[in-house]
């Protein structure tokens, strides 16, 4: 079955054929010299609407994301993986930086977290480094690897700060930070 995004794009084709009959209705509504009805009326955006089976306002958010959007971000409204709402929130922001950290976020799974916690309880009495040298050592670094730094969120209890290890060793290498 096809997502919404998949039946849009398909019911877009049909926008040419409604615009015309659109176009058709208004001159013969003109040589009336009456106001066209309302059951005589076309509106395009309806008409995809309901071939599509979705809202309106998703018709026009699609013409929006096939015209603007990243391709990264096309790939996945195609798949499923990503809502047309969502997408349609990064258009004013780096799509590609958006679904990387939705990817993130949505990839932490509630046995991902178990397992992150086991981790964590593991590592907790082997690592040597407190939150104000990380900070530092995050102040410190060079412009455009801090740019490159993705900040996620995880539903996990307590107080917890995930470093990834790439990181860890930029940071190390930067400053000598004690790992």
């Amino acid at each position: 079955m096809l997502n919404p995004f998949l039946r849009i794009r398909l019911a877009l084709v049909l926008e040419p054929w409604f615009r015309e009959k659109a176009r058709a209705n208004q001159i013969l509504g003109g040589r009336r010299s009456s106001n066209l009805t309302e059951a005589t009326a076309v509106d395009v955006r309806f008409e995809i609407a309901g071939v599509a089976r979705a809202s309106t306002g998703n018709i026009t958010k699609v013409k929006q994301l096939i015209c603007r959007g990243a391709q990264s971000v096309i790939d996945a409204l195609s798949n499923g993986e990503v809502t047309i709402h969502r997408a349609h929130s990064w258009l004013s922001r780096n799509q590609d930086i958006e679904l990387r950290r939705y990817r993130i976020e949505k990839g932490i799974t509630r046995k991902n977290r178990d397992l992150l916690k086991r981790q964590l309880a593991e590592q907790r009495n082997e690592m040597n480094c407190d939150l104000s040298s990380l900070a530092n050592a995050l102040e410190t670094m060079p412009v455009e690897l801090r740019a490159q730094v993705l900040i996620a969120r995880a539903n996990l209890e307590g107080p917890v700060l995930i470093v990834s290890s790439a990181l860890l060793e930029v940071l190390q290498q930067q400053r000598g930070l004690p790992l």
